[in-house]
């Protein structure tokens, strides 16, 4: 028996640097969901439980079509759809920052033919970006009350809030977008953003940050799914994997990290300065809350005696911090 609901490809914002190329995406059924500025609190709360009730769909087949050249992909047991190759290099023709992919519906097993394709962006590096950006989502872009008692506000948010309900951390808004145009304002240097929230939880995410206005760039989201073996390394160590990812990918480019001490941040970045000497202009850590965790990573941070590594409480002080380096007009 055909299965008779609409599929729906959902791309994420993928990268290509001078060596790879790495996209990205799901597929699942579609079930409608839209967020919408004067959404009631039933609709909300319903929207937000559908999106981890997802149908996905294992072993669809697409084509992957950018910038002239085609790609199959099949998507895993978690409807999942992933491409990374390794690319020799060669110039773009048109230089900009996000480039399209389009994705389209060769076959679904259980389902009816369906013409069914979607469009998503591939971040590019720009000719002359001086520096590219990794940076936390949860505390640090995004308020999600990660340190709130038993996570219970973190919760509360994640499923009573969509896109329009959701706040940026103080300050942070004009400190990316001067981060984004870089010391002489005319760059466009490259966002990656890490989170340990759900890929379910992509669509709101990109939402809030497109209704923000905070500079586009890839997400790096975790999958909830049952993990055991290599999945559950890769569950666990999340962060610190796309890290090393991202500096690999693009080994010519210096960083600056952002992050915060509800979690690790501060360890994956040091490990990072270490790993990759010479290639991280700053670390900005924000303390939103003195517990255990800040108070270590305070002694971490006065141990290390880099002054490259500044804790802080407010935007104002990486602005200041970042003019001071060179990083900010």
């Amino acid at each position: 028996m055909f299965k008779k609901d609409p599929i729906l490809i959902s791309p994420y914002i993928g990268y290509q640097s001078l060596t790879k190329l790495y996209l990205r995406g799901r597929v699942i059924e579609d079930e409608g969901i839209e967020d919408e500025a004067d959404d009631r609190f039933i609709r909300i709360i319903f929207n937000n439980f559908r999106r981890f009730e997802t149908d996905e769909i294992a072993g669809a087949r697409l084509k992957l079509t950018y910038l002239g050249k085609t790609y199959e992909v099949t998507t895993d047991e978690e409807g999942f759809y992933n491409l990374d190759l390794d690319l020799p290099y060669q110039a773009l023709e048109t230089p900009m920052l996000m480039h399209d992919c389009k994705v389209e519906l060769l076959e679904a097993p259980g389902y009816p033919d369906q013409e069914v394709s979607a469009i998503g962006p591939v971040m590019t590096l720009m000719p002359g970006s001086s520096f590219g950006i990794i940076s936390d989502i949860d505390d640090t872009v995004l308020q999600t009350h990660m340190t709130s008692f038993l996570k219970l506000k973190m919760l509360r948010q994640t499923f009573t809030s969509n896109a329009h309900g959701r706040s940026a951390m103080e300050g942070i808004v004009e400190l990316y977008q001067q981060l984004a145009v870089g010391g002489d304002g005319k760059r466009q240097n490259p966002f990656f953003y890490l989170s340990d929230s759900p890929w379910n939880l992509y669509d709101t995410i990109t939402s809030f940050m497109e209704n923000e206005g905070l500079p586009r760039g890839p997400l790096f989201l975790r999958d909830f799914g049952f993990n055991r073996g290599e999945k559950r390394k890769q569950f666990k160590e999340h962060k610190r994997l796309k890290i090393n990812r991202i500096l690999n990918a693009f080994p010519d480019l210096p960083f600056v990290l952002l992050g915060d001490t509800a979690s690790h941040d501060a360890d994956y970045y040091m490990e990072a300065m270490q790993k990759f000497p010479n290639r991280i202009k700053a670390i900005y850590i924000r303390q939103t809350k003195l517990n255990k965790n800040a108070r270590r990573i305070q002694e971490l941070v006065a141990a290390a005696k880099n002054t490259d590594v500044v804790i802080i409480e407010k935007s104002s002080e990486i602005l200041a911090d970042a003019r001071a380096k060179g990083l900010i007009a």
